[in-house]
């Protein structure tokens, strides 16, 4: 498995300098559910 390129040997996330790489058309698709109160709703 390749090495992550955002994390140092302990573990830590750094920052990592994307500006040369191409763009990409990429699509994401997400969900969610919001749980409220009787009262939250008002």
């Amino acid at each position: 498995m390749s090495k992550l390129t955002h994390l140092d040997e302990a573990g830590h996330a750094h920052m990592v300098d994307v500006s040369d790489k191409a763009e990409t058309a990429r699509m994401a698709r997400a969900t969610a559910t919001v749980l409220l109160t009787e009262e939250a709703m008002g």
